[in-house]
């Protein structure tokens, strides 16, 4: 079926697919954060980070730059491996 669609359009609609994807990525990512600095009683030095832009620069700055700052964690664990720990220090190995 999608032969029958001319190559502009097929693109087109691909291109906006991907747009749609990505605003919603970044619509989950704004949630994230939000719930992050808002909701959830655990410090982390994320959160603590994310607490002191939001004294500097206001809650809605700090948010997004938590986005986006979450959006980095989560791909070097993606790449990396590794498993987030809310501490800066990794664990003391017994």
């Amino acid at each position: 079926m999608s032969d029958l669609v001319p190559t502009a359009i097929r693109h087109h609609r691909q291109r906006h697919r991907s747009v749609e994807n990505c605003f919603r990525d970044n619509r989950q990512l704004f949630s994230a954060a939000h719930v992050m600095m808002t909701r959830a009683a655990a410090w982390s030095s994320v959160k603590a980070w994310a607490m002191g832009v939001a004294r500097r620069r206001g809650a809605k700055r700090a948010k997004v730059a938590l986005a986006r700052k979450l959006a980095v964690i989560m791909h070097r664990m993606w790449i990396d491996g590794t498993v987030f720990r809310a501490t800066r220090h990794p664990a003391a190995a017994h």
